[in-house]
């Protein structure tokens, strides 16, 4: 992403170079050309009778169908990349959404397992989503690392079949669905005792969230198990042989023949640009139908998993909500402005120097967080000059009517 146009240029791995390079259809057109231009400087064969042309009218109709064939299949490759790519950050959204729900609803405990398991789960739909990634080269990993799952767990997981598709996923929805409701009725089950039970409108929502995760995994499964149909392979190839057949004879016998070795260099780079164009093109698309591989342009799994795995724990271990302090919080609402409003200088030099502008409270100190009668603020921040002529709003362009509608009664001094 952060290359330069050099830096792309001299790249070779992660290109369609190597492919090409490795390509028996490249060689063979290569090959063809070079047989021509051989034949040719040897005279054993001659242009015209041996080697009629081909009209470049009816090679131009075979060019332009093969070009808005192959871009229509890379576009269709690119399409399916990008919802494959957009169903991964679906699932890692609705992780979060559930560590969100847990930590306000759950108790801690229940929490940081609940996030471990749907942790879990996002690890295990990629093992039965693609040959790429294995137990021991994704899930063994992330689990030495972060945790995930219990010796009892894997076990449990490992009988169930890793690699039979979504098995383990299901399996793991079923765990997040048990913890949930188990907390719910125990919760309720205390309440007597003083425990805050969970109301039904959070464990529907929670629950709904958890089904929705399961819905997203099903969907990039069904995504990656539609498979390009083998004719529509078969006819992309076949007319890619084609075209590259004919395009080398064109060039081959098109350039004439001199005592320099130009013409057939030049010939040499006109066909490598009809290849790199026709099998990088097609290569490409290929590469973009399974986005789940472990190609340097495919997806990437692992940093999905970890960023996931670090902003839910990031969540669990966040600052718990603190009670609020009304006196404070009404304090800080006198200084914001309505709709259309700004702040003013005079309003905040007034503020940090008087006294509190609603009337029978004193200055409030933000950072001591309790009320005093000495104006903190101004020592904090340095007075400032004060208003010019005396005001009956917070700032200088206030209106009566934003007065009245507040209820709020302000004097401000000279």
């Amino acid at each position: 992403r952060n290359f330069s146009q050099n830096d792309m240029i001299r790249s070779f791995a992660g290109t369609v170079i190597p492919k090409i390079l490795t390509s028996r259809q490249a060689w063979l057109v290569i090959f063809e050309y070079i047989i021509i231009r051989v034949l040719l400087r040897e005279k054993i064969i001659e242009r015209g009778d041996d080697l009629p042309d081909i009209s470049t009218a009816a090679l131009a109709i075979i060019g332009s169908f093969m070009s808005f064939f192959l871009v229509f299949f890379v576009s269709q490759a690119y399409a399916r990349f990008t919802a494959s790519y957009g169903l991964s950050m679906n699932i890692d959204a609705r992780i979060a959404n559930i560590t969100y729900l847990a930590r306000s609803a759950l108790k801690p405990a229940e929490a940081m397992r609940l996030a471990r398991y749907a942790n879990a789960l996002h690890a295990v739909a990629y093992i039965g989503l693609s040959d790429a990634y294995t137990y021991s080269n994704l899930l063994q990993p992330l689990n030495e690392k972060y945790r995930l799952l219990t010796d009892f767990e894997l076990q449990r997981l490992n009988a169930v079949g890793f690699k039979k598709g979504g098995a383990c996923s299901r399996e793991i929805v079923a765990w997040m669905l048990d913890l949930l409701y188990t907390a719910f009725r125990e919760s309720n089950a205390r309440k007597e005792e003083g425990v805050v039970p969970i109301d039904n409108n959070t464990l529907t929502t929670m629950a709904s969230e958890i089904l929705q995760l399961r819905g997203s995994i099903f969907d990039m499964y069904a995504a990656a198990e539609q498979s390009i149909p083998f004719t529509y392979m078969h006819l992309l190839v076949l007319i890619n042989g084609g075209y590259l057949i004919l395009i080398s004879y064109c060039i081959g016998v098109y350039f004439a023949l001199s005592h320099s070795v130009f013409p057939d260099l030049l010939g040499a780079f006109m066909l490598a640009c009809h290849i790199v164009f026709v099998i990088g093109m097609r290569q490409i698309g290929r590469h973009m139908i399974d986005p789940y591989g472990s190609e340097v342009q495919d997806l990437a799994v692992p940093s999905f998993l970890e960023g996931t795995i670090r902003s839910t724990r990031q969540i669990l271990q966040g600052q718990r909500f603190i009670a609020a302090d009304f006196e404070k919080e009404e304090f800080l609402d006198s200084f914001r402005p309505q709709l259309g409003e700004g702040y003013t200088e005079q309003t905040l030099a007034y503020a940090t120097t008087h006294a509190h502008p609603v009337k029978g409270l004193p200055n409030y100190d933000l950072d001591a967080g309790h009320v005093s009668s000495s104006p903190v603020l101004a020592k904090q921040i340095g007075a400032q000059a004060a208003p010019s002529s005396n005001l009956k709003s917070r700032g200088s362009h206030s209106s009566p009517n934003v007065l009245k509608s507040r209820s709020i009664d302000v004097e401000m001094e000279v």
